[in-house]
Parts: C-alpha cells; structure tokens; sequence
C-alpha cells in the first residue's frame, strides 16, 4: 500500500475519535436543558403551559408599578389648604415634599400645566399615588378657570365724558382704546394745533383710526371756544411753522406776502397768495383771525 506524507490513522483509530467527538457534544448540549433540584425536568413539566398574569396583578406592589415616582412613598406629609396653580415651593417644601418633586411641580406649571379641578391632581404624573392621596383632600380651586381669569383680570377703567381742549393726558386714558403713548401724542398734536374744532380732526394723530374713533365719541366733547387763536397779521413765520397743516416754505411764503402787501383784511386776500396750497386758508380759518 502507498502511503500519503502526514499522520496515517487506521480505522478503528477514526472510530474511536469519533465517538470522542460525539461525547464532547452531548455534554455540552446539557448545559442548555432546563434543571430541577432532582435532575433534568419531565418533557410535560416543561411543555405545560405557564399561566397568564395581569400587568396590574394584586400581587404587584405600588412601589414595581412607579419606580421612580415612588422613590419618596414612605415619606408622610403635613398638607394643609393650598390652590396647586399658585402656591410656592417654599410652602410645597415645607408640607414635606421632596425638593425634587416640588421642582418638577413647579417646572410644569411653568410649561402650561392648569389644575382645573381637584382631581387633576390624579393625572399629575410626577407624584406617586401615595402622594396624590394625602394632598387631595387639601386642594382648594375656584369652581372654574373662569374664576381664575377672573380674579386676576384687571378692572376696566371708568369711562366719563373728556372736554378734549383741556384734558390732560391722563384724563384721556380714561377713553376707550387710549392708552399712555397715544394720549401723549393726542395732546401734543393738539398743542401744536391750537385745539380741535371738529372730531374728524382726531384721525389726523397717528394712532386713531375711524374704529377707534367711533369707541371714543361717545365719552368726548369739544368746545371750540377753547381753542386758541392769533392773527394773520401778527403771526411770524416760526409759530407758522408748528400748524400741522403747513410746511416750512409755505409759513415763509405767507409772512413774505404780509410784508410786500401789507395786512391781510379778510380771507380773499389769503387766497391770493401763490406758492401755497389752496385748502390752506380754510384749514386755518378757526385759528387765525384778522384783527392787527
């Protein structure tokens, strides 16, 4: 017989390997089989059927249902009477909730979270059951959000009747609509003007539009006999300038004319001044007069 180079192994020698082999196997294949305290268990006990169980069973207790809201369950309270949408931290530590709780509590209320009834309390999930059922009984809230908004609801301010020649600016706040900035303007444009004659005359400060204008009307009144007047003939170019209605070149134009043509005697001689917008004269008629 012609030998091949390497290890030459006989037949009974590969039988006995291979039943060295097959030995090595089973052993480890033991490791996985289910164990009892007598031995490997019967083919039925491990077929049989293992019965179902609730999530929520009896057997369940509080603390493996909410791991880690009832890290503090043990902890007994001293609540007393509180509404939970304003109350401190400072009160919340001092019933005796832990600090990391009272921070939770108060970080979701910043974020938007409403205690609209008692009960609510039960869906606040940073407390544990054990929590929720001491301070429950202590939960004091309106009967409704309503009564929330409208506690803290600002009173509406008193509206009375406004002479608008001669209310100061915080006598205009009193108007629908008219808060600081704008009674401001309003009484600075009425300044410059000498006073208004018609209340049309209040779209003219930025501000006021006919909406807002139809709230006020109501509540105000305008004597014309409080308007302040000067006179043609006496006026100079710089009190010209602060009218709303005329611009720098035409104060300059109007004064310009008196000197070349002498006193103004009624408003046909202002109209015949060129270089000046022809509604000018009667715009300016309830504030300017021609007496010298």
């Amino acid at each position: 017989m012609r030998r091949s180079k390497g290890i030459w192994l006989g037949k009974s020698e590969r039988r006995g390997m291979m039943a060295v082999g097959v030995t090595f196997m089973a052993l480890w294949a033991l490791r996985f089989l289910p164990k009892s305290e007598q031995g490997l268990k019967p083919m039925e006990e491990i077929r049989k059927p293992v019965p179902a169980q609730s999530n929520w069973s009896a057997t369940t207790t509080e603390m493996e249902r909410y791991p880690r809201a009832n890290r503090f369950s043990t902890v007994s309270l001293q609540p007393f009477p509180f509404n939970p949408n304003t109350i401190s931290a400072d009160s919340l530590l001092q019933m005796g909730l832990p600090k990391p709780v009272v921070e939770k509590w108060i970080k979701a209320r910043s974020r938007g979270f409403v205690f609209r009834k008692p009960e609510d309390l039960q869906r606040f999930s940073i407390l544990s059951p054990s929590f929720r059922a001491q301070l429950l009984p202590h939960v004091v809230l309106p009967n409704s959000i309503e009564r929330i908004r409208q506690k803290w609801q600002a009173p509406p301010r008193p509206v009375v009747m406004v002479e608008i020649n001669q209310a100061d600016s915080l006598e205009l706040q009193g108007l629908p609509g008219i808060g600081p900035a704008l009674a401001h303007r309003l009484v600075s444009y009425r300044d410059r003007l000498g006073g208004f004659y018609h209340p049309q005359q209040l779209l003219e400060v930025y501000g006021i539009d006919s909406s807002l204008l139809q709230k006020i009307l109501p509540h105000i009144q305008i004597d014309p006999q409080k308007i302040q007047t000067r006179s043609w003939n006496t006026i100079s170019a710089e009190e010209l300038k602060l009218f709303p209605y005329l611009t720098n070149k035409e104060a300059q134009i109007i004064v310009q004319y008196r000197k070349v043509h002498g006193p103004f005697a009624s408003m046909e001689a202002v109209r015949k001044i060129k270089g000046i917008r022809s509604d000018i004269p009667e715009k300016l008629t309830p504030y300017l007069h021609f007496e010298l």
